[in-house]
C-alpha cells in the first residue's frame, strides 16, 4: 500500500466500507435486472419478433460474457491493483 493510501485509510478508516456496500449494491442490481429476463420473455419476444430461444440465447450469451469477464476483470485487478 502506498503512503497515500495508507494516510487516507488513517482519515477515514470507513472508506473501504463504503466501497464494498456500493459493489454490492450495485452488482445485486445488475445481476438482479439479468435475471428478470425471464419474466419479460414474453414481452420482448412479442415486440421484437424473435423466438423464445433467440431471447434465451441472448440471456445465455450475457451470462457467459458476465462470468468470462468477471474473471478477467478480477486478475486484471489483483495484477494492477484498483487505483
Amino acid at each position: 500500500m502506498s503512503s497515500s493510501a495508507e494516510d487516507q485509510f488513517a482519515r477515514d478508516p470507513l472508506y473501504g466500507w463504503v466501497v464494498v456496500i456500493s459493489v454490492f449494491v450495485l452488482s445485486a442490481v445488475s445481476f438482479g435486472a439479468l435475471a428478470s429476463v425471464s419474466v419479460f420473455l414474453k414481452p420482448l419476444s412479442d415486440d421484437f419478433g424473435w423466438s423464445r430461444a433467440t431471447v434465451s440465447f441472448g440471456y445465455s450469451l450475457i451470462s457467459f460474457g458476465s462470468a468470462i469477464f468477471g474473471v478477467l476483470w478480477g486478475y486484471l485487478a489483483d495484477k494492477y491493483g484498483m487505483r
